[in-house]
């Protein structure tokens, strides 16, 4: 008995899926990226050196900003899981 082998033949619907889930990869982990170098930046430098344009910039402060660096890494860390899990469920074979 012979088995067939079921070919998938790709929709334009298909197509527009597959790219709006890689431009939704790539735009999580872009952020993930940028906010883990924004939290480095936070744990390295004391608040008189940060960015005027960052929260937590205080012109004679002396403290880092351990606060700010804690939620941009968490925020960081939580795009690259969302991007990751995206991938995987792409990889999977889930296609909404």
């Amino acid at each position: 008995m012979a088995v067939r082998s079921r070919t998938h033949v790709l929709s334009p619907d298909d197509c527009e899926v597959t790219a709006l889930r890689t431009g939704l990869v790539v735009a999580l982990v872009l952020i993930g990226l940028a906010c883990i170098a924004v939290a480095i930046v936070y744990f390295i430098e004391p608040a008189k050196h940060l960015p005027s344009f960052l929260p937590g910039h205080a012109s004679h402060g002396h403290l880092h900003g351990y606060r700010h660096g804690v939620v941009a890494l968490g925020v960081g860390l939580i795009a690259l899981l969302g991007a990751v899990v995206a991938r995987q469920r792409y990889r999977a074979g889930f296609h909404p």
